[in-house]
């Protein structure tokens, strides 16, 4: 199985699709059901990553840029392939496209571009999903890429990456970095892709 994402530059309908409106409310989506971590005897904590240190908050979207730059070894974009056996999956990350998202959503989250860069570059667990919307009833495939970090002072964190398939190829969503570990238990559902 060969699956690619792309975090190209955000387009129109992406945007548009992704941001709740008065005419258009925020979408519940429903994973269906499906098997899940227990089902393929994986364990009930994802294990934690050490010696991966938070960013810097930047102040505006050049610095945001430059900044994943410096994640990417440089380069303005780079592809992430990882292959496991019958599955091959290629990540693509475009600096500028990512960094200037984050200018429309605030550069707090810029200090967690190396949790997300290392989730992306080694996850410990990739599942698929079919999620069904609350709003009209459309089913999406998502996959999740899934990794939980322990920082210097203790504190446990998880992260995952989410891709969604949009006109027939998978595209980078979003991501969620978070103290709640149990959020990620909640995306450990559907086909287990691959698991360390």
């Amino acid at each position: 199985m060969d699956s690619g994402a792309w975090w190209g530059l955000l387009d129109a309908y992406t945007v548009t699709e992704w941001k709740p409106t008065e005419a258009k409310p925020k979408i519940k989506w429903e994973k269906l059901k499906g098997k899940d971590y227990t089902n393929y005897d994986r364990p009930h904590d994802v294990p934690m990553t050490t010696g991966i240190k938070a960013g810097k908050i930047t102040s505006n979207g050049y610095e945001a840029v430059t900044f994943l730059k410096d994640l990417l070894d440089g380069k303005e974009e780079k592809i992430f392939i990882h292959n496991y056996g019958d599955f091959t999956q290629s990540v693509l990350v475009n600096a500028e496209a990512l960094g200037r998202h984050m200018d429309k959503e605030g550069f707090l989250r810029t200090k967690y571009y190396p949790f997300l860069i290392e989730t992306i570059k080694d996850p410990y667990e990739i599942w698929a999903s079919f999620e069904k919307s609350s709003v009209d009833g459309s089913v999406v495939l998502r996959e999740y890429l899934i990794k939980g970090f322990e920082l210097e002072n203790d504190k446990k964190r998880g992260c995952f990456v989410v891709l969604q398939s949009i006109n027939g190829k998978l595209e980078t969503w979003t991501f969620v970095y978070t103290s709640q570990l149990d959020a990620l238990n909640k995306r450990r559902v559907g086909i287990l892709l691959y698991g360390k």
